[in-house]
């Protein structure tokens, strides 16, 4: 059993300097990139194994000497220099060559040198100017548990995709199968395949590369589920204090094993990181080991699945104590009520994870709702830019006139206590505002046309953003856009 920790409620200080220099600093990765992408596609697929794995390219001779000697299985071969090291066996990635090694800074010109040294300034600077927010402290969390018990009109929570968008592993929580010929996934790589495997100690992913009998598998565990299931599910893996994704997911509409999304079809990898940004959206609390709280290092015994109580409605065991006590009870209740916030704090509560990435401003895990969320992480979605479906909901129905013209929020249409399955439900929202004969199909479909007005005004649209790959082919899930208007190009009822 973890802890169950939740984020303090109070912040001190503020500083426009650190948001800007995180700016300044993002601009200066896309500088870098820029350089780094003169070089050529083959040199740029041989080296991005490299640099994804975060191996020096002339250490990965050391992992085939390992192999050469006949460490070829061996557990303490690092799965990155171990990925390698076998693709370097089976003759699948040359050995770097000058160029390549200088593409990847072991020879850096002056003018990547210069422009990475700038990017750390900045993003050193960013750090240290970022605003003071507390750490952690035990005790502040109540627990769902501890808020079911007197809220069980709200136990509905715990079948919601929030709720269940992390978890355990389990026969019962992982969503794809493992029995023999529905536990295969193929690449495009004719040499490797994945194969998921359920044992006695647990679940795992086994790549395997080579054509028998001359083939390496490397296998990595199941330890994190993400993702209710209901589109489909991702899985993490702890190395030491580390956590990264499994280089196989599960696609629910297609019902089968497809390449994780940021991994390359054909690679031999396990090497993307997690970092807590996503796990920020995903989980309610991982405790952070890195100095600024936003590193890929994470005590393994202090965390908390799923999207909890405290993620809406902040630090319960105050108010837990409050209500428990024969004391005279605390007018201000010491929980925060969204639905008593103002119209902007509620919906930021939201975009905190539906409203883009953006550039962190303060640790993971810190923002309190009812707090003002610009403290937190600078939204980067301009009013001309392009959004994608997924992802950033909040910055599309902020475009929408029924949005401008009104003082909707996003609970106006969504319950997050109850799941919410079907579209149609969501007309009676609609129909509070608008009247079914101002349709201009209206003529044509009667009355009809108020059983779905979200199918037509907010359809479902393919995400850019969300690119995966099976057995070849390109996959991008369609997700309903927030962006309520008349759309021209969708199907009609």
């Amino acid at each position: 059993m973890t802890n169950r920790l939740s984020p303090t409620s109070e912040s001190v200080g503020k500083s426009t300097l650190g948001s800007s220099l995180c700016n300044l600093s993002v601009l200066c990765v896309s500088v870098v990139n820029v350089f780094l992408s003169k070089s050529t596609t083959e040199t740029q697929r041989t080296l991005r194994l490299h640099r994804e794995l975060e191996v020096n390219p002339t250490d990965s001779f050391a992992g085939c000497k390992l192999l050469r000697h006949g460490s070829w299985g061996s557990a303490s071969l690092h799965p990155r220099l171990y990925a390698i090291a076998a693709l370097r066996r089976l003759k699948k990635l040359p050995r770097p060559s000058c160029a390549a090694r200088d593409w990847i800074g072991v020879r850096r010109p002056t003018r990547d040198f210069a422009a990475l040294f700038l990017c750390f300034i900045m993003a050193a600077f960013a750090v240290s100017a970022q605003q003071s927010f507390d750490r952690v402290r035990p005790g502040d969390y109540a627990g769902d548990d501890k808020c079911l018990s007197c809220h069980r009109d709200q136990k509905s929570f715990t079948a919601t995709a929030h709720y269940l968008t992390s978890k355990p592993p389990s026969k019962d929580s992982i969503a794809g199968k493992f029995r023999e010929g529905e536990n295969i996934l193929k690449t495009s790589n004719p040499d490797l395949l994945y194969r998921m495997e359920a044992a006695k100690d647990g679940f795992y992913q086994t790549a395997v590369l080579g054509t028998p009998p001359d083939t390496a598998s490397l296998s990595k565990r199941f330890d994190f589920v993400i993702g209710s299931g209901r589109k489909g599910q991702t899985y993490l893996y702890w190395e030491n204090e580390r956590l990264f994704q499994l280089p196989v997911s599960y696609w629910t509409d297609v019902r089968k094993w497809i390449n994780s999304p940021g991994y390359e079809d054909g690679d031999l990898n396990f090497g993307r990181p997690v970092p807590p940004r996503c796990l920020e959206c995903h989980a309610s609390y991982f405790e952070s080991l890195s100095e600024s709280g936003n590193g890929n290092r994470y005590n393994k015994a202090n965390y908390v699945l799923g999207i909890s109580c405290a993620r809406c409605h902040g630090p319960g065991q105050e108010h837990s104590a409050d209500q428990i006590s024969k004391a005279p009870k605390s007018a201000a209740q010491l929980i925060i009520n969204p639905a008593k916030l103002s119209r902007a704090r509620q919906v930021e509560g939201c975009a905190l994870c539906h409203g883009g990435t953006g550039v962190t401003k303060a640790p993971s895990f810190s923002y309190v709702p009812g707090k003002p969320l610009a403290d937190y992480i600078h939204r980067t979605a301009g009013p001309n830019e392009v959004v994608d479906v997924h992802g950033n909901q909040v910055a599309l129905m902020e475009r929408s006139r029924c949005f401008q013209s009104s003082n909707m929020t996003c609970s106006t249409c969504h319950n997050v206590h109850l799941p919410q399955r079907n579209a149609a439900a969501f007309t009676r929202s609609c129909l509070g505002c608008h009247k079914v004969e101002s349709c201009r199909l209206f003529p044509k479909q009667g009355h009809r046309i108020a059983e779905n007005c979200v199918d037509c005004h907010m359809p479902k649209l393919t995400s850019k953003s969300v690119v995966s790959t099976s057995e070849g082919r390109k996959m991008q899930p369609q997700v309903r856009t927030h962006w309520i208007k008349v759309y021209s190009d969708v199907n009609k009822p």
